[in-house]
């Protein structure tokens, strides 16, 4: 079983969920068509996309596996998941923060087949082996769903998902913990959070992170629920 990393030191972690938290909606208009960011912790993120912003707050639902079940929406938007952080990774490692032509390499990156993207991560010292083993044999099931009538049609490790499904859900949920693990080493490696902030309050996305409440144990965050 891998084990269980947090994404980022806690000041890191404190500052991205600041950011989360002071965007303010009526303002996103102003930024540029072209301008592409994503943030997340373990339990909530933020995604700003050709000039529309989506979001989750302090939910489990993100990338935990514990409420999966056998619903094959579910688990195709979890797997929507996985390609999505797999593209992002990608654009990071090539573009960097420059996302003037990111939305090019995006139309092209869908047009490469999910296995040749895994190996890619791979050539490029990116994943190792054992990750990359992981994500063909989760590409396996999500194949098979994208082209099945229903659940009780996919195989898993060659048993059927539904006498399979905890080991599942756990090698799901793993893959998706290393891939944001990864995406925020990337992430840190291109941008400095507090030149984000200052660009983000120069164009009043946010609210100062001073009048946002932080959230010292993330561990917590449904308690008062």
């Amino acid at each position: 079983m891998v084990e269980e990393k947090k994404i980022g030191d806690q000041e890191y972690f404190q500052k991205i969920q600041g950011l989360i938290h002071g965007v303010d909606f009526k303002n996103i208009f102003q930024l540029p068509k072209n301008y592409r960011l994503y943030l997340a912790t373990e339990h909530e993120y933020l995604r700003i996309y050709k000039g529309k912003l989506s979001g989750c707050w302090n939910s489990e639902e993100h990338y935990s596996h514990k409420n999966l079940n056998l619903d094959r929406g579910k688990l195709l938007d979890r797997f929507a998941h996985m390609e999505f952080l797999v593209n992002e990774i990608m654009i990071l490692h090539i573009l960097g923060r420059n996302y003037d032509n990111s939305y090019l390499l995006e139309d092209l990156l869908v047009n490469v087949d999910l296995f040749s993207r895994i190996r890619l991560l791979f050539d490029w010292t990116l994943i190792d082996q054992n990750t990359k083993e992981l994500l063909l044999q989760l590409k396996n099931p999500r194949n098979q769903l994208a082209h099945s009538f229903g659940v009780d049609e996919v195989k898993y490790k060659n048993k059927n998902l539904e006498l399979n499904f905890n080991e599942f859900k756990q090698d799901l949920s793993d893959a998706l913990k290393q891939l944001y693990n990864l995406y925020f080493k990337k992430f840190k490696e291109n941008f400095d959070l507090f030149h984000l902030e200052e660009e983000l309050l120069s164009r009043k996305i946010i609210k100062p992170l001073e009048m946002i409440p932080i959230v010292q144990d993330y561990e917590n965050l449904d308690k008062d629920k």
